[in-house]
């Protein structure tokens, strides 16, 4: 019998700008340490557990929550559960805690995307709908290999090709010749393949525009190194904003790779959206 797979992560990273996040600053102001440590504390839960979301419903749930917490921080000055709810509150109101679906679970797009990443080998996974806050375009810029992003673009083909098969069924009655049947199947095929053209079109990756841009690999890297910077700062950047950034670069430094990369890391350290030549 085949073990049952594990839905959390056995290690997650730990982003180096992590305590000086401006997030952070409320939260430390107002509890000082107890506020890196609790936070620490529900990271450690949220990626072993389910691996994306911590359960903060019922009653049960924010107990098991509170007490894993109190656990984690045992020591000379343990703090009691009232105030580690309200640091909890507190990393809600300050947005490290995403608002969207707290207070019944306990999640961010932060946390969300680093176990995206981290699970993209997986062949099976369970993900819950209502929890979830990635959209298409923040999974893709991660990762179009994902298999729940691959579930989630398929799905209205699927649809497509129920309604397809509901009108055959509706309009074939059994005393219709075999000859009509495939007709009809032949049209609902062609049907189906024009719409997943224009699926596929509409999802345009980004790693598809720089390539279909030719560009150089030192440049490239630098390009998916801002755009995870942008995504991590709950940015989106559109597919014609990504063009447009890419052709700025060659018409300003030409084939000069160095001062492009270079434009790219100032963005990077600065936390921009965007670069700073303009034309």
């Amino acid at each position: 019998m085949a073990r049952p797979q594990k839905a959390g992560l056995d290690y997650f990273p730990f982003d180096v700008g992590l305590l000086k996040d401006n997030k952070l600053r409320r939260p430390k102001m107002k509890y000082g340490y107890l506020a890196i440590a609790v936070y620490l504390a529900l990271l450690t839960l949220l990626y072993s557990d389910k691996g994306y979301y911590i359960p903060y419903e019922t009653q049960n749930e924010k107990d098991d929550c509170i007490w894993y917490v109190l656990d984690s921080l045992q020591g000379k000055y343990q703090p009691d559960a009232d105030t580690i709810a309200e640091v909890i509150e507190e990393l809600v109101a300050c947005g490290l805690i995403s608002g969207d679906r707290y207070p019944k679970n306990i999640t961010s797009k932060r946390s969300q995307s680093v176990y995206y990443s981290a699970t993209v080998d997986r062949k099976s996974i369970v993900i819950d709908d209502a929890v979830w806050l990635l959209s298409l375009d923040e999974m893709r810029v991660l990762s179009e290999k994902h298999i729940y992003y691959l579930s989630k673009v398929s799905q209205p083909n699927n649809e497509v090709n129920r309604s397809n098969n509901e009108v055959n069924q509706s309009n074939n009655p059994q005393s219709k010749v075999k000859k009509s049947k495939v007709k009809n199947n032949k049209e609902s095929k062609k049907d189906i393949d024009k719409d997943y053209d224009c699926s596929v079109r509409a999802h345009e990756s980004h790693a598809d525009i720089m390539t279909k841009m030719c560009v150089a690999p030192t440049v490239r890297i630098a390009l998916e190194e801002f755009l995870r910077n942008c995504y991590f700062n709950k940015h989106i950047v559109p597919n014609e904003k990504l063009t447009n950034i890419i052709l700025r670069l060659d018409l300003v430094y030409g084939k000069d790779e160095a001062a492009k990369v270079a434009s790219l890391k100032r963005a990077i350290s600065g936390n921009y959206f965007d670069i700073a030549e303009k034309i």
